[in-house]
């Protein structure tokens, strides 16, 4: 006997191992899944439901062969549109409370909807008692716990339950790890939690045991079921065990105990996870277990099972990671390279990558090369992004901000570019200020970080104590280029210094940078044109002209930029006709690249929609 099951929102960490283990292990022989998605997945996609669904089945049955579990999948599984449903079915799942606003309009038997922490269970159950009740259809609501699986190495997918908590743990040891290596061997790191908080972790593989059991009862409708763990895991284990897989001492500590500064970015990143440590585990666990036929041991999960998993989550943390490095790495030889004739016979090397309209157009900080870029340009072609930035060329002279206007104008021209998303890194900003002044119907937006507006008869309250440092050497310079020797070697002592406090890591350069950040002061002649470029580019008061510009203008400041002066960004987003200032906590002037997810994610919803810019991570705050 044929019978429909028909699965919606099926991305999701339960949903996609819902519709692995029905595929795998269905309840009749002639049960077919369906699945509702906005079109059909490509066979040979890397992401997406489909990609899914397939990392979730190896994880579900490991000792089975990848060809079994593919036919598996092509024989019983069906790609539908939602809206257009109009076959009786069996059992509907929603994976998440968006599905209801398109439920089918023939026979249901019977739906289950899975709840998601943002929305109140109260809320849920009011619409699916008055939906359901309507037509008559049997229903019941699941609550998950913490659930964990195991993401995928190519680094995409699920993003749900305890990962973010593994997500922000692997990010940070790196991201700390390339200032300072060994800074977790003498330093704890601190999470604060409520001193008896124990989240209900459930591994997605026994929800998924507990929902196919509770959904197979017909005593179990009308009701709302926690899908939770037979034992709470006390976050201060959970903690110690984390720090066993990762390499480091991870320590819950109490509400109003201090912080150091990396632990205040730790906590931070888990701002969306902080609740799931103020909510009281659900009783009746017992009752659960005895309605889905399993035995609470059987679920059960001792140290050794526990630390497995993390292992496993950890690993495949790992290889997202160097993969992602490696295309970081060979991003450049990945790029197309085209020549652009620049002013008489100068010429400049232009690389492009993607296909999206409109481009991103990158423009780059005075003397400095590409790799500061290359992490965040990766993201964003991820995305789908087309991306455009040049090399900096060679010239006998500096190239003023006239010379960087027409080499913008240059590669607009030879890439065929009518409308463009502008986005300048520090110095890059006033160029980008000055090409929307004239060509205004060509820039759809701006997007500035870590931008530079020091000027002439500006705000010296709003300079940082770098640009105070610079200004009369470079004015010195200018006057008396035969000082260019010892002032280089004063300016690159002190751009490669670190702070002395190891508890002021967050304010260190990324070591990958010490090279790229010297690069103005690789010779005397670079020294002096790197100063007389500045002094230049001081000359142009961008506060005079940003009334001006018509596009929108999202600034993104840092909070420790010790080069360019959030202080003086916020100030000059007020003077935008339509700007906002946006600001990184602990981000430095490097945010590009130390936080290119995060730099990604800001200008990707800017790009969208430039009035949408709240509602981002707990590391950005809208100041304006």
């Amino acid at each position: 006997m044929s019978r429909t099951v028909l699965m919606f929102g099926v991305e999701s960490l339960l949903g996609s191992h819902l519709v692995a283990d029905a595929l795998l292990s269905p309840r009749e022989p002639g049960e077919l899944v369906h699945c509702g998605v906005s079109s059909p997945p490509l066979q040979g996609a890397r992401t997406g439901p489909l990609e899914a669904i397939r990392h979730a089945a190896r994880h579900l049955a490991p000792t089975m062969s990848e060809g079994v579990r593919e036919e598996l999948l092509a024989a019983r599984l069906r790609w539908v549109v939602p809206g257009a449903w109009e076959a009786p079915v069996d059992e509907l799942w929603c994976l998440s409370s968006a599905a209801l606003e398109v439920l089918p309009r023939s026979r249901i038997g019977e739906l289950n909807l899975v709840s998601q922490p943002s929305v109140s269970t109260e809320e849920l159950e009011r619409q699916l008692a008055g939906r359901c009740g309507a037509r008559d259809i049997p229903w019941r609501l699941f609550r998950p716990g913490l659930l964990l699986g195991v993401p995928s190495e190519e680094g995409t997918g699920w993003s749900e339950g305890l990962l973010p908590l593994l997500s922000a743990l692997h990010t940070l040891k790196h991201e700390v790890e390339e200032r300072a290596p060994g800074y977790f061997d003498h330093h704890a790191l601190r999470v604060r939690a409520p001193i008896d908080a124990q989240p209900s972790v459930l591994p997605v593989h026994h929800a998924v045991k507990l929902s196919r059991g509770l959904a197979s009862r017909p005593d179990t409708r009308g009701r709302v079921l926690d899908l939770v763990a037979p034992v709470p895991l006390p976050f201060a284990e959970l903690c110690e065990h984390l720090g066993l897989e990762y390499g480091l001492s991870l320590l819950a500590v109490g509400p109003h105990e201090s912080l150091a500064p990396v632990d205040r970015l730790f906590q931070l990143r888990l701002r969306d996870f902080e609740r799931h440590l103020h909510v009281s585990p659900p009783r009746g666990s017992e009752e659960l277990y005895a309605f889905a036929g399993v035995e609470p041991r059987a679920l059960t999960m001792e140290p050794r099972a526990w630390r497995s998993m993390f292992r496993a989550v950890r690993k495949a943390q790992d290889v997202a990671h160097a993969e992602r490095r490696r295309r970081v790495d060979t991003l450049w030889f990945s790029l197309r390279r085209s020549t652009v004739a620049v002013g008489g016979d100068s010429e400049l090397t232009c690389l492009s990558g993607g296909m999206g309209e409109p481009p991103v157009v990158i423009l780059n900080a005075l003397g400095q090369g590409l790799r500061y870029w290359a992490r965040l340009v990766e993201r964003l072609l991820s995305k789908g992004r087309r991306v455009l930035l040049w090399e900096p060329r060679e010239a006998t002279r500096p190239l003023l901000l006239e010379d960087q206007v027409k080499d913008l104008e240059a590669v607009l021209n030879a890439e065929g570019v009518s409308r463009c998303h502008l986005v300048g890194w520090c110095t890059g900003a006033s160029v980008a200020v000055e090409f929307s002044l004239r060509h205004p119907d060509a820039v759809v937006s701006s997007v500035f970080l870590n931008p530079s507006f020091k000027c002439d008869g500006g705000p010296k309250e709003l300079d940082t104590d770098y640009e105070e440092t610079l200004e009369p050497l470079f004015r010195m310079l200018d006057r008396r280029p035969a000082m260019v020797s010892s002032v280089m070697n004063s300016l690159r002592t002190r751009a490669s210094a670190h702070p002395p406090d190891s508890t002021e890591v967050l304010t260190r350069m990324n070591r990958d940078l010490e090279t790229e950040v010297l690069a103005p002061f690789r010779t005397e002649a670079s020294t002096l044109d790197y100063a007389r470029q500045l002094i230049d580019f001081w000359a142009y008061d961008v506060r005079a002209r940003a009334r001006e510009v018509r596009a929108p203008v999202l600034l993104l400041g840092g909070e420790l930029d010790r080069v360019a002066s959030s202080a003086a960004a916020c100030e000059v987003a007020r003077r935008f006709a339509d700007g906002r200032y946006l600001e990184v906590h602990a981000g430095t002037h490097y945010c590009l690249y130390d936080r290119p997810a995060l730099v990604a994610e800001v200008m990707e919803r800017f790009f969208e929609d430039p009035r949408q810019v709240d509602g981002l991570s707990g590391e950005v705050e809208h100041v304006r």
